[in-house]
């Protein structure tokens, strides 16, 4: 039991005190929260980490349809052990407790190592550059860096821990500021938008000149070429001046238990590439990347006509997110936003860092929408920068890339690699 009780505390330790660290500005107290959106992974973060205090356990409601269990990989799959710390301290568990419950009674499926190669197809099938290790070079680490799940597991696993009558969850969404005062439990609600909808509340909307188009898939097999066990590999494939980005992920979900590896393949597109011929265009290139890579490395897509998901969808830029102009209402979407999604394991990161600073600072009085800028400033800078890195300096990573890979990754790739792994 020792063994297990270290490491967990000084996780929880270090999200307190970063928690300190970020919830900052003094806000008006509420009596009840209203959370109008979808129930996914960062809006359950923040409704059950308020449910969990007494002052506002019972008086928590999130409206909006819950997630489906459903093997078709579409969202977030590769959860940053990082971001396990910040959604046990959302649940009041252990991290490992967490991901005992998503796993589902299922081996947990974790990388310890990440390393990348620059890919390419050939006549012959696709062929790689020399792999390296872009963060921990030792094959026999132990401390956990990524973790394969399925987002709406993940989701439905944090709904499942909150406590019955905690949060009242209803599934009609509201379509106005004033349905959704209607539903609050008490005299003085928080209204918040966890939606896509920017203007929900009659705030700002954000800017959303960029988006990410992806295509993702469970795998099994035995892994070989540059993919290792206990291994998150990282494909770059350059074409057409950009560079689109892979993750081969260890992976593990009981709707798919013939599955033991992941993967996506995911490209920065202008907006006008998101819809039409052109998104389509993108989808099918992306999907033809995701399998043949796959392939060179020893694995075979699981059920694809069941599983696979290529999307293309809208991402907010990276400017930080004005204040709201209603008073009473928080617009957690643009808050917890990385920037474009799925692009660099950054969404669930910043869901759960962003999600449950903002529900520190409405329990302390503080301003949720400063605290949850202050979580993820850093995560939205350093994926700005890869952001740049891949789409203006494509030519550059990808000599650098095949000169050096540790040299190539070095900032901010290996350099933030606390924001990866777990503390412990």
């Amino acid at each position: 039991m020792a063994a297990t009780i270290a490491p967990d505390r000084q996780r929880t330790d270090e999200v307190h005190a970063l928690l300190d660290r970020w919830v900052r500005g003094r806000g008006p107290a509420y009596d009840s929260v209203v959370i109008v959106g979808g129930q996914g992974i960062t809006s359950l973060t923040f409704a059950a980490r308020l449910a969990r205090d007494p002052s506002l356990a019972g008086k928590v409601v999130l409206a909006g349809r819950a997630k489906e269990e459903d093997r078709r990989l579409i969202g977030g799959v590769s959860l940053r052990a990082r971001a396990a710390d910040f959604l046990a301290e959302a649940i009041g568990a252990t991290h490992t407790e967490l991901i005992d419950r998503i796993a589902n009674g299922q081996p947990t499926a974790a990388s310890t190592r990440q390393m990348a190669a620059m890919a390419e197809p050939s006549a012959d099938g696709w062929v790689f550059s020399r792999a390296g290790a872009w963060q921990n070079h030792r094959r026999n680490g132990t401390k956990p860096i990524m973790y394969g799940f399925r987002n709406a597991r993940m989701a439905v696993a944090i709904r499942e821990a909150i406590e019955p009558g905690a949060v009242r969850f209803v599934d009609d969404r509201p379509t106005s500021l004033a349905e959704a005062r209607d539903l609050a439990l008490g005299r003085n609600p928080l209204i918040v938008n966890a939606s896509n909808d920017d203007q929900l509340l009659g705030n700002e909307p954000g800017s959303h000149r960029w988006g990410i188009v992806a295509a993702q898939v469970p795998f099994s097999g035995r892994p070989g070429g540059p993919l290792e066990e206990r291994t998150t590999f990282a494909p770059l494939v350059r074409r057409d001046g950009t560079i689109d980005v892979g993750y081969y992920t260890p992976f593990t979900d009981h709707l798919s238990p013939d599955a033991s590896w992941y993967g996506i393949i995911a490209r920065p597109v202008r907006a006008e590439e998101l819809t039409g011929a052109a998104a389509e265009r993108q989808k099918a290139a992306v999907t033809d990347e995701l399998l043949g890579i796959g392939e060179a490395c020893g694995l075979t897509p699981v059920d694809p006509a069941d599983t696979l998901a290529a999307a293309a969808v809208p991402g907010a830029d990276w400017t930080r997110p004005a204040a709201p102009r209603v008073p009473g209402t928080f617009e957690l979407k643009q808050a917890c936003s990385a920037g474009v999604p799925a692009y660099y394991a950054d969404g669930i990161l910043c869901g759960a860092m962003g999600g449950v600073a903002a529900a520190e600072a409405v329990l302390r009085g503080a301003d949720p929408t400063a605290s949850a800028t202050a979580a993820i400033a850093k995560i939205r800078f350093w994926n700005r920068l890869w952001w740049l890195e891949t789409t203006r300096l494509a030519p550059v990573a990808d000599r650098l890339m095949r000169t050096s890979v540790t040299a190539a990754m070095a900032y901010p790739h290996s350099a933030t690699s606390r924001w990866w792994a777990s503390a412990a």
